[in-house]
């Protein structure tokens, strides 16, 4: 065999296991896009977490406004009050 062939038929070789692959990687693709469980694992759980933390930072954000404009004021001219300090 000549140089020539070997190189051809090494060629072919290295084609079809590339194609191989690709068909592999788009039949596993088609699986997971024809999966009918919906939000199941690891995305519900991402999502339900996202949504925690969403919620805990508006209410964090609620109970700084909170006590920034409404209670420490109050709690310090009651403190003023008690103490009659001008």
């Amino acid at each position: 065999m000549n140089k020539l062939s070997s190189i051809k038929i090494e060629i072919i070789n290295s084609v079809w296991k590339l194609k191989k692959r690709i068909l592999s990687g788009l039949h596993q693709t088609a699986e997971v896009l024809q999966d009918d469980k919906g939000f199941d694992g690891i995305s519900e759980k991402t999502i339900v977490i996202i949504g925690v933390i969403v919620v805990g930072a508006a209410f964090i954000a609620a109970m700084l406004f909170l006590f920034k404009d409404t209670l420490i004021p109050q709690i310090t001219g009651k403190i003023q009050d008690l103490f009659n300090i001008s």
